[in-house]
């Protein structure tokens, strides 16, 4: 989901954030938006998205972000979205995130335009394939993960 204006604020006040060395910890990852992350990380250079992905180089993009966090002692807990919220709270914003990404499919399939940015459909299934090959533990949450990732997180004081 995320937090609105939150990039803003900490760049209009970066004086507020200390430096620090993250290690021998355990973080709680949002699933969904590092997937997004990781796999634009892994296409900057290519536009392959457009024609069903390069799942070999977001995999090797995958493996090495959870290599970083091994190699800093960190163990991350990533927890994915899972089905709609019953009380459908957030189904209008799902919606219209849905919407979006078929439009953006609809003008890449008619107009072959090259900037739109749609992930692949195997793209999470990918994910998780690495996640479990790696050992890297991770949930999916029955709805929307930023409730279940602040019990965690408050559970392990993280």
């Amino acid at each position: 989901m995320g937090i609105r204006g939150l990039k803003t604020f900490i760049a209009n006040n970066s004086d507020l954030l200390e430096k620090h060395e993250l290690h021998d910890t355990y973080v709680v990852i949002d699933g969904n938006n590092l997937l997004y992350c990781l796999y634009w990380r892994s296409s900057t250079q290519s536009k392959d998205h457009i024609y069903g992905g390069d799942y070999c180089r977001f995999a090797t993009t995958t493996t090495q972000f959870f290599k970083l966090l091994e190699n800093c002692k960190i163990n991350p807990i990533v927890v994915l979205d899972g089905g709609i919220d019953p009380s459908l709270i957030k189904f209008k914003t799902i919606k219209q995130r849905y919407q979006k990404q078929l439009e953006e499919v609809k003008r890449l399939s008619k107009y072959n335009m090259t900037n739109e940015k749609v992930i692949p459909s195997l793209a999470k299934q990918v994910f998780v394939s690495m996640m479990r090959d790696m050992n890297v533990d991770h949930i999916q949450a029955s709805y929307e993960a930023d409730s279940c990732i602040a019990r965690i997180a408050n559970r392990r004081n993280s």
